[in-house]
């Protein structure tokens, strides 16, 4: 069996790489080939994340002359859909105008999403608002998502609250949660005679989350020996609190990404109650667990699903909250073993890549109805190679 993949960035941006590249091998096995094609380049998705600052004048270009590329490459990849069995569509709306003609290809369609891209997001994600407002009025954020659903023969939801909204416009809707190569994520030992390290991972847009922590932290320096460290921003200043923060980097593999993440003793994810954050699929905790790491988070999104208050981690229900949760883990090394064991084995049964992927298997599969074996032969067009990592 063959799928196209559609997805938004290259292996580098992370939402399409664990929602699609890193099923490649156990879906190969499971004998499903994914044939994957981003829909931006490295350097268009380098900018988008803060890696390059280029003017407004230049972004504006940028983004002129990617929208130009972007639009031949994927009337390319449309044209080829015929050969496959399947499409998958990695958060990819497309033109409402466009529906009934690429639908005409035959091949049955896989939506799959794991943010709430039908609300506008915070930030500008290094873009700026009026270049947003544009690439938003191209995509027809609105209503392409809306209408686009209701052709799938299978929707991917990340979360409960991104499974729900996609129910109101189709019933084929199948909740499937980001998830991890847990063996890829080694256990530390838990330390305790060192400096304590409180740590965030994340885009450099979720750098205002972290801004109603400020108090919490300045209050807990003052009576123990702790840091803070940021992976994904270079801006956060926090006055009687050490912070080192890092630019965010595309992780040329998950190793590079674990032993970050071993650097933290206390995981943190906090986020403000919007439209937007409801669809988070609480994937940094995912991650802080599987690395055997405590996590305090917002009760928002899917992070009341995924932390289970007391036995993996702590859900503090507002701001004032978070200091007597973080205080109980800086002051006892065996409770946050506890948890962080407990974190692990969580992941393991319910948000492993081991696990996941035969149902992914058999959900692809039976998107496709008969088309199982695929009885068309590759289309005789040139085919792009995938972006590569970031060097």
């Amino acid at each position: 069996m063959r799928v196209l993949c559609l997805t938004i960035g290259p292996e580098a941006e992370p939402s399409s790489r664990f929602r699609v590249y890193q099923y490649r091998a156990p879906l190969a096995r499971l004998g499903i080939e994914l044939d994957v094609r981003p829909r931006v380049d490295q350097r268009f998705f380098e900018v988008g994340y803060g890696l390059r600052a280029p003017s407004a004048a230049t972004r504006l270009g940028l983004l002129g002359a990617s929208l130009a590329r972007r639009s031949v490459r994927r009337a390319r990849d449309w044209w080829s859909a015929a050969g496959f069995d399947l499409v998958w569509l990695q958060k990819e709306t497309l033109p409402t105008a466009l529906l009934p003609t690429l639908a005409r290809t035959g091949t049955p369609w896989v939506f799959d999403f794991d943010d709430a891209i039908y609300a506008p997001p915070p930030g500008d994600d290094g873009f700026g608002r009026g270049i947003r407002a544009i690439a938003d009025r191209w995509r027809q954020r609105d209503t392409a998502l809306a209408a686009l659903l209701p052709r799938c023969a299978r929707v991917f939801a990340g979360s409960a609250e991104l499974e729900g909204w996609a129910r109101r416009h189709t019933d084929r809707v199948s909740r499937v949660p980001t998830v991890v190569d847990a063996a890829a994520y080694p256990v530390r030992p838990v330390r305790d005679d060192q400096t304590l390290t409180l740590g965030w991972v994340g885009a450099p847009a979720g750098r205002a989350y972290l801004e109603p922590l400020r108090p919490v932290l300045r209050s807990l320096a003052r009576r123990h020996d702790l840091r803070l460290v940021l992976r994904g921003v270079t801006d956060f200043s926090c006055p009687g609190v050490r912070v080192e923060t890092r630019p965010w980097r595309s992780y040329a593999n998950t190793d590079d990404e674990a032993r970050d993440l071993a650097g933290i003793d206390i995981g943190l994810m906090p986020l403000p109650e919007t439209p937007y954050t409801a669809g988070k699929c609480a994937f940094k905790a995912i991650q802080y667990m599987a690395s055997g790491i405590p996590v305090v988070a917002s009760p928002v999104g899917a992070n009341a699903d995924v932390v289970l208050e007391g036995v993996t981690g702590y859900l503090p229900a507002d701001i004032a909250a978070w200091e007597p949760a973080l205080e109980r883990l800086i002051q006892s090394a065996p409770l946050r073993a506890q948890l962080g064991r407990a974190g692990r084995s969580h992941v393991l049964r319910h948000y492993a890549l081991e696990t996941q992927a035969p149902r992914v298997a058999q959900l692809l599969r039976g998107a496709t109805g008969k088309r199982a074996t695929s009885r068309y032969p590759r289309r005789a067009l040139p085919v792009r190679r995938e972006e590569t990592h970031a060097r």
